[in-house]
Parts: structure tokens; C-alpha cells; sequence
């Protein structure tokens, strides 16, 4: 809106075509997508060579060992491991049985049955380094 030549009276005029426009612009770019997040770089996965693998196989070995078992048999990335379950001390439980009338008997009973097993695990080292223990 601009005044007119008195300075008076409002008047509405339209600017004419051509005259003092701007020229049109480009519409602005769409706004860019977020970037896409980048994933960390894969873990570069190294095969072990036998000499590495007959190692760690051996540090297993050796920690079983230290724990009460013994090697039944090894190759060079794998052995089976064996524990053999301890025996009662029968003249104990002779004792203890008299003791209590024959009442401790089925404790000892249960205990003799079940300390004649053995234990076994098997350890492997594959090609990655990976200790497996299975028992």
C-alpha cells in the first residue's frame, strides 16, 4: 500500500509487469536425506597356523591338568581329557554305620554307587583359535 501524491489518501496499486521484479529464482533444493550411518568395519578374522594351535591346546591341557584330570589320549588340536571319581573311605562308613545301628548304610551305599564314575571333556582348538571344552 503506498500513499497517494498528496500523502493523503491510500491507494492501492499493483506494480506493473516488468517493472522493479525480481526475477524469479530456482525453488530451493529438497533438503539432503540424512546420511545413512556407516557400519563399523568388519573384524579381520585370522586363521591360526598349526604351530599356535598345538599352543593353545597344550594351555589347555596344562589348566585341566592342574584341576585333577588326566589325558586320556591327544593329537595336535584336539584331547580327551578323563576324572576318575574318588572312592569312599569304606572303613569311615564301616563306623559310621555301626554307630547309627545300620542307619548310615544307605548313605554309604549311595556314595559308592555313584564315585565309580568318570568324568571326561574334550578339548578342541579350531582353525580360529576358539578353545572348545565339552564335557
Amino acid at each position: 500500500m503506498s500513499t497517494g501524491p498528496e500523502g493523503d489518501e491510500p491507494t492501492n496499486a499493483t506494480p506493473e509487469p516488468g517493472a522493479g521484479d525480481v526475477p524469479p529464482s530456482e525453488p530451493p533444493p529438497p533438503p539432503a536425506a540424512p546420511a545413512e550411518p556407516t557400519a563399523p568395519p568388519e573384524p579381520t578374522v585370522t586363521r591360526w597356523d598349526s604351530e599356535r594351535r598345538k599352543s593353545a591346546v597344550a594351555s589347555a591341557v596344562a589348566n585341566e591338568v592342574r584341576q585333577g584330570w588326566n589325558v586320556q589320549s591327544q593329537s595336535d588340536y584336539q584331547a580327551v581329557m578323563i576324572q576318575y571319581g574318588k572312592k569312599p573311605n569304606h572303613i569311615l562308613h564301616l563306623l559310621l554305620t555301626i554307630l547309627t545301628a545300620g542307619l548310615w548304610a544307605i548313605v554309604w551305599i549311595i556314595l559308592t554307587i555313584t564315585s565309580k564314575k568318570e568324568k571326561r571333556e574334550v578339548i578342541t582348538v579350531d582353525e580360529y583359535g576358539n578353545t572348545n571344552i565339552q564335557r
